[in-house]
């Protein structure tokens, strides 16, 4: 059995999609490339994120850096756009509020 070690990446931003385009092009990347969920953004100048995807044999890695948007992923769309997967989001600038199904939330700083 041959083993593999390369490394693909693949890079997606919305700085040079039209302001009112933006949402939409980023929720289907990401739908696409890792899972399923909305987001939105109240700032005037729009959702500016950029990421970069590295997929090894076994394990997927997504940089994502952007503006003050919120993420939605919630039980219809994950019944929506299921996936094989574990999707596990390690923050490491800013501060995120984190909602659940029981209407627990909290919000922390990055460490």
């Amino acid at each position: 059995m041959k083993h593999s070690r390369a490394t693909r990446m693949t890079q997606a931003s919305t700085l040079h999609v039209p302001l009112s385009e933006r949402l939409d092009y980023w929720d289907d990347y990401n739908t696409r490339t890792l899972v399923g969920f909305r987001c939105s953004s109240l700032s005037d100048s729009g959702l500016n994120a950029t990421q970069s995807n590295y997929r090894l044999p076994c394990l997927g890695i997504a940089d994502i850096r952007g503006s003050e948007h919120s993420v939605e992923h919630g039980p219809a769309l994950t019944r929506q756009f299921p996936k094989h997967s574990v999707f596990a989001c390690c923050r490491v600038e800013g501060r995120a509020i984190l909602y659940r199904a029981d209407n627990a939330s909290r919000s922390a700083p990055a460490r």
